[in-house]
Order: C-alpha cells, then structure tokens, then sequence
C-alpha cells in the first residue's frame, strides 16, 4: 500500500516512477541516477539500461559480499589510487553485448556490474590511457528487472511527461513577473525631493533635525515613485494563471472556489464532468501498468512465500472454538452415515 501510494504520489511530479524488483521485494529508484536509451518507447526496448550506484567503502565491500562480486580487493586498491573521492561508483548496466569473432558473433542480453575506480595514465609517447574500471559481475538474464509507470507519453521519448513539466511556461513567466514586480518594489520604497533652489543640497534624511524649518527660494516637493503598472502586473498574471489552469485541468470547479456570477449549473456540471472524465483516464492508464505489476511480480511472491508449510498454535477460545467446530463436524458425519445406512433420521 505504501509503494502504490508512493507511485501516485510522485508520478505526477516526475512523469515517470521506475520500481526494480529484487527477489521479489519492490525498490524505487532514483531517475537522478538512472540512463535510458532516450528514444525508446518503453524499458524493455532500450538498447541499454544503466544505473549509478555510490557506495562508500565499508557498504562496497559490504553489498559485494552479499551479491558474490568479484575482484573487490583490487577494487579498494584503485579506489584509494583516486584524489578526492568519497565514494565509490558502480555502474549496473543491462543490454546487448557483442561478442565472438567476425561471422560468429553473438548479442547475448547481459547485466554487468562495473566499478568505475583507477586513475588515467599516460604512456611513453605521453598519450592518454584512460581508465577501464574494474568488471564486477557479469551474467546473461533474459530481461531487465524494472517496472515502469508513466504519468503522459510524447512520441520518441521514453521519460514520460509530468504536470511540473507541463506547467514550465506559465511558471516561467510568473516568477518574471514576480522579479519585475519585486525590483520596482525598490524604486517605489524610496523617498525623493526636488526643488528648483540650487542652494538647498543636503540629503534631507540626514541633514535635516526634526522640526527644522529650510529657507530657499523654491518649494521642496516629494517626487511620486508609486507603481502605476500594478493593473499590468494583475492583468498578466491572472492570465497566465488561467493557462495554467487549462493546461492542468485544474478549473474553479474542481478547486472548489466559486464559480463567476451568472455561470449556469448545466455549464458547471459538464465542467465538472469533463475534468473528472479527463483525470479518470489517467487513473485508469496508470492502474492497467499497476495491474501487470501485481499480477507479474506481488501476486507470485505472495503465492511462493505462503505455499510453505506453516505451523499454527491455537490456545485458550480459540482452542475451544476449533474443538467445537471437529465436534460439529464429526457428528454431521455420523448422521450422514446412519441415514445413508439405516435410511432413516435418527
């Protein structure tokens, strides 16, 4: 429940939620660290999966134990080769690798764990050897263990399309009119004087006492440094919230504010109708990935966990409520035997 809930959560945001399933457990990962090949329209389709691991050196050693890497000494010997460097990174990658010589090669799909250690060398002619990394694990799977959820598709993309994506215009162009709004905020925070006597040149904030009275030949007047774009400011950014309404589906009567004056029910209802229509389908896309997922992954494991035998202690009522029921059992047997002997009820 948590994970699905999770999945709901997050996949509007991102676009998409990728889950690795592990000897049937379901992990999340990371799409920081995660590469696709971009054109592909699903995982099972990509040419190459990868995914960065950063481990530190005791969780390394740790996790290579337990999922049989090899090489791990030679591992820690190029890590500590390396400057400035906490962790150690390790890429998981799953694809086709060419292999054999030419006119027997072979593509078998292969998952191979390589740490990505060791320092660049150069030769005698002083020419670059870069770094190879170390292979820790190489084995041929038949497929890759990822589940995949998206949230919208675009046509050759396989990242899927989420609502912060959708909204990058208008939210765009809000925090413009946010910075311009704040930068004039300056100007009109500032209190200005002008006069026409040439012989009044002091800054009044400081060089005038409070109640002094100022002699000149001219008048001293406050400039006006009021805002007159403030209806602008209103006007664009009420616009471009209502983009982002339509864009969003988010309109006021979903939002539960009210409606303008005048808007008849029957146009409120359909509003209404259309908006939850339009989120239905996105709800029913996401839960036919989320069926495949339960019916693929949960269902088996769930099925293989409680298939063992179990060993079950019963005390107190619950003793006395079995007890009961063997009881009850054993008698309706009993009468189904006599009569079926005796041919009558006893």
């Amino acid at each position: 429940g948590m994970i699905l809930n999770r999945i709901f959560a997050e996949i509007p945001i991102f676009g998409s939620v990728v889950l690795k399933v592990i000897k049937g457990t379901p992990y999340f990962v990371d799409l920081r660290n995660f590469a696709v090949s971009p054109s592909a329209d699903t995982l099972g389709e990509a040419n190459y999966i990868i995914e960065k691991h950063l481990y530190s050196p005791q969780e390394f050693m740790k996790i290579g134990k337990k999922f049989g890497w090899n090489d791990l000494d030679k591992t820690m010997e190029e890590f500590r080769k390396m400057k400035n460097v906490d962790y150690i990174c390790v890429y998981e990658r799953y694809g086709e690798i060419e292999e054999g010589e030419e006119g027997k090669k072979t593509y078998p799909y292969k998952r191979i764990f390589l740490a990505d250690v060791g320092i660049d060398e150069y030769d005698n002619n002083r020419t670059l050897i870069p770094r190879n990394g170390v292979v820790l694990k190489e084995d041929e799977i038949e497929e890759n263990p990822y589940w995949e959820f998206h949230f919208d598709k675009l046509p050759g993309r396989w990242l899927g399309v989420g609502v912060v994506e959708i909204l990058t215009d208008p939210q765009i162009r809000q925090n413009e009119i946010a910075n311009l709004q704040a930068k004039g905020s300056y100007w009109a925070a500032l209190r200005l004087f002008q006069t026409r006597d040439q012989a009044v040149n002091k800054n009044l904030m400081t060089d005038v006492k409070n109640g002094e009275v100022l002699k000149g030949d001219s008048e001293i007047t406050q400039i006006d440094m009021s805002d007159r774009n403030l209806a602008f400011f209103n006007e664009e950014t009420v616009k471009w919230n209502r983009n982002r309404d339509e864009l969003s589906f988010s309109y006021d009567v979903v939002q539960g504010e009210r409606l303008p004056a005048g808007t008849p029910l029957g146009s409120a209802k359909l509003a209404a109708g259309m908006t939850m229509s339009f989120f239905a389908q996105i709800q029913e896309n996401i839960a036919l990935d989320v069926k495949e997922f339960l019916y693929e992954v949960i269902l088996p494991t769930f099925e293989s966990e409680n298939n063992a035998e179990h060993l079950l202690r019963l005390v107190g009522e619950d003793l006395d409520e079995l007890n009961a029921l063997l009881i009850e059992q054993t008698a309706t047997n009993e009468l189904f035997s006599f009569i079926a002997t005796n041919g009558q009820i006893p």
